[in-house]
């Protein structure tokens, strides 16, 4: 089974978006589930992602906003598209026994910018999630 299929099949209905590029695995869940989502990933027998490589956050502020695309005719015109959240906060994990690794991120509200940690499931959350 490939990686996607089974990460799909673990997730359930947490999973809100995936995406696949050049063999590079990303998935969005839901920021109140990340806990048990990473839980999940890691004891998983088919992925056992059970090494948390990095963990940080990013902020979309200048992303999607006022972004220009140039016509044919030179004249501007707006890019249609969503609005990224804010920010997200972003999961780097590694399967050391299957070497396999996945990005898994959850998107974070300015108004309400507090996310679980996940210190009890990796240790070495400990320092990013004080950064």
């Amino acid at each position: 089974m490939a990686l996607l299929e089974r990460v799909k099949e673990c997730l359930g209905e947490d999973l809100i978006a995936s995406s696949e590029f050049r063999g590079d695995l990303a998935v969005t869940v839901p920021k109140g589930r990340i806990v048990q989502v990473l839980e999940r990933l890691r004891d998983d027998e088919g992925l056992k992602f059970d090494f948390l490589s990095d963990l940080f956050g990013v902020d979309n502020s200048v992303f999607g906003k006022g972004k220009k695309k140039a016509k044919k005719d030179e004249e501007e015109e707006e890019e249609k598209g969503p609005e990224p959240p804010r920010f997200e906060v972003i999961y780097l994990l590694l399967s050391l026994e299957f070497n396999h690794r996945i990005m898994v991120k959850v998107q974070v509200e300015e108004d309400d910018p507090q996310v679980p940690s996940v210190t009890g499931l990796y240790r070495a959350a400990t320092w990013p999630e004080r950064e």
